[in-house]
């Protein structure tokens, strides 16, 4: 007698090519330029919420607001072609620049460590929430966060920003940008010289008025594939279009 497959089993097979093909075809249609968007949503995100829970204002400190939690984008890190992304707060001098010492944010997930006097343990340091910056985190530093570090990881070889959030010319190739959050998470980008000390925080900081728009490109020429991230005025809410 000839042995044939029962209904059972045809309808196991069916389910199990249904997992197989659910599992692969997000893997096939992949797309690294959304991934790093999403990434990067959530990420600044993450930074409102930081700026949201740390109320920077000092009475005693006239330059306060230069404090606010940011992110901030770079390129030519190492003095390599890179494009990568910081999370800091500018608490030691107000220099725009991320500094390991109590600026750069924690990788949440990858914290580190701490011992009995809150130092963090040499052997298990965890993680900043930065790909990298000249001059602060190597790029062959293992407590930098690859996925942040864009060209690395998704292919990313060109960053622009809209006019309505970038300061200066935005055609300059190495000229950063930083997106800061108040204390009600209201966005910025960008605050008057570090060095002029006279500046005020709601007269020479730069409210965001308008849509700010944020274009990663796979090709450095900017043609090709890209994808678009948007941070709204006033809520900061951040997403792609």
């Amino acid at each position: 007698m000839k042995k044939a497959f029962t209904l059972v089993e045809l309808v196991l097979v069916v389910v199990i090519v249904g997992i197989i093909s659910a599992v692969m075809v997000p893997r096939l249609n992949r797309s690294t330029l959304r991934d790093a968007a999403h990434q990067i949503v959530s990420h600044i995100r993450y930074t409102q919420h930081l700026a949201l829970m740390d109320d920077k204002y000092d009475p005693d400190d006239p330059q306060w607001f230069k404090e606010r939690w940011q992110v901030k984008f770079s390129r030519s890190v190492d003095s390599q072609d890179v494009w990568a992304y910081t999370i800091f707060s500018d608490v030691n001098n107000h220099d725009r620049i991320p500094n390991l010492k109590n600026e750069i944010a924690r990788n949440p997930m990858n914290p580190g460590e701490l011992n009995a006097a809150g130092q963090l343990v040499k052997s298990k340091p965890g993680q900043y929430l930065s790909g990298g910056h000249s001059g602060t985190l190597e790029l062959t530093d293992s407590r930098r966060n690859k996925k942040m570090t864009l060209k690395e990881t998704y292919n990313i070889n060109w960053i622009s920003f809209s006019k309505s959030c970038s300061s200066g010319n935005p055609g300059i190739l190495n000229q950063s940008r930083n997106i800061i959050f108040d204390r009600v998470g209201r966005p910025y980008y960008y605050y008057k010289d570090y060095h002029d000390t006279s500046a005020k925080p709601y007269t020479d900081m730069k409210l965001l008025q308008q849509q700010c728009i944020i274009t990663l490109y796979e090709k450095s020429d900017r043609t090709g594939k890209n994808v678009q991230i948007a941070i709204e005025p006033e809520t900061g809410y951040v997403h792609i279009l």
